[in-house]
């Protein structure tokens, strides 16, 4: 008789880890309630960002915070009202930029980028969807030529940890996007980076391969998970009870309070990020541009070009303020001067922050029948296949493919 299986969270962690766990051998139900309209998994920039390994919580980072918080519609905001119940995080921020957290985190994220690297074609291939990947790379610009040369440890750890890149000048980088305003004096472009087409088709791709397969859905909210007689019971709000021989806890930015009944307060904060999408624009981008200084990015998707980014701590409940993706897109309109601003559709997302950037993957430490996978930032969709894999070994209790200490929640005890 096979072993069931509750996975909490429908985004692409969650429908990843179902489809692995059915793969081997499980019986596998996925409970979430309605799809929220703010889950990153649907409306994130579309990059699989294997080159994206440096932890955001870094000194040059920490310099940067004083400019941000001073403008209202900055790169990043905190809602005065907020703060207090945000401060505990924000000071593990700053721990976590200490040199010797930083550099194990970048390892860390490396090891779990590549790993995903080399899951993700077979993943979209079972799921019919690899035409979807692009590898077209993306381009970090730079206005100024001191705006480069600070960026250069940062390449030069990417480097260390086995990611591809090449630095451009001004030249080749207005022949590769022609698009662009001539105010970037050059650009890295990172070989380690792919696009899909479209996110919600990703996800729709994947969650559609679990059903295939065998999964099941609940929509509905989990309120708490007990063990009794070495099952555990999953309490839903509406409707009946679940028993199962394992939990994979994969709710994103609403994993904290599951996981602290539990007996884990994980470091969980909801990210809030903008973005603006624009269909039938008269500017195309070829691959991902990535506007550091300024906090967000933008790329060509098939529902058109999605312009996004930002940092906005104010929890998961406060209503949207969109004055913040109008101000991407008036910056946006400032660096690609072709760019038509109206008829967008604008979006705010919660994403799964923690303060070293590394996800929580491992046993829960006092239940460890339940499994955590959560708390992947902006990198959900790039390390959902390596999350899932990892999953479905420790739930085997087979040996993970990488050492999965570094993402532990013991981390935080």
């Amino acid at each position: 008789m096979n072993k069931r299986a509750a996975v909490i969270g429908a985004g692409i962690i969650g429908a990843t880890c179902a489809y692995e766990l059915k793969k081997h051998a499980y019986d596998v139900v996925v409970i979430d309630p309605e799809h929220h309209e703010s889950a990153p998994s649907k409306y994130n920039a579309g990059g699989l960002g294997y080159a994206e390994v440096l932890p955001i919580a870094s000194g040059s980072i920490l310099r940067k915070v004083p400019k941000w918080l001073i403008d209202p519609v900055g790169p990043l905001s905190i809602k005065p009202g907020y703060l207090p119940k945000a401060m505990p995080w924000f000071v593990r921020f700053v721990l976590a930029s200490k040199q010797i957290v930083f550099r194990e985190s970048v390892r860390a994220l490396a090891r779990l980028n590549l790993l995903s690297r080399e899951l993700c074609q077979p993943l979209y291939e079972a799921a019919g969807i690899s035409s979807a990947i692009r590898p077209v790379g993306a381009l970090h610009l730079y206005e100024t030529e001191q705006e480069f040369r600070r960026a250069l440890p940062g390449w030069k750890l990417r480097a260390d940890n086995g990611i591809k890149f090449r630095h451009i000048g001004q030249g080749e980088l207005l022949a590769m996007e022609p698009g662009l305003a001539p105010v970037f004096t050059g650009a890295t472009l990172l070989e380690d980076w792919h696009l899909v087409s479209d996110p919600e088709a990703v996800l729709s791709g994947i969650t559609q391969l679990g059903q295939k397969r065998g999964v099941d859905f609940i929509h509905d909210s989990v309120v708490g998970i007990q063990s009794r007689s070495g099952k555990l019971q999953v309490l839903l709000e509406y409707s009946d009870n679940i028993q199962v021989d394992q939990v994979v806890l994969a709710a994103g930015a609403w994993s904290g309070p599951l996981a602290k009944t539990l007996g884990d307060r994980i470091p969980l904060e909801a990210e809030r990020g903008y973005n603006t999408t624009i269909p039938n624009n008269s500017v195309s981008i070829n691959r991902e541009l990535i506007f550091g200084e300024h906090g967000f990015v933008a790329t060509q998707l098939d529902c058109g070009l999605r312009i996004g980014g930002g940092a906005e701590f104010a929890g998961l409940n406060e209503p949207p303020n969109y004055a913040r993706a109008s101000a991407m897109l008036e910056k946006a309109r400032r660096f690609l001067p072709r760019l038509r601003a109206d008829g967008g559709t604008e979006w705010m997302g919660c994403r799964p922050a923690i303060p070293d950037s590394r996800p929580v993957i491992g046993r829960a430490t006092r239940q460890r029948q339940v499994l955590y996978a959560f708390g992947h930032g902006h990198l959900g969709l790039t390390q959902a296949p390596a999350t899932a894999h990892l999953i479905a070994q420790l739930a085997l209790e087979q040996q993970p493919s990488i050492d999965v200490k570094p993402y532990s929640p013991e981390r935080f005890a």
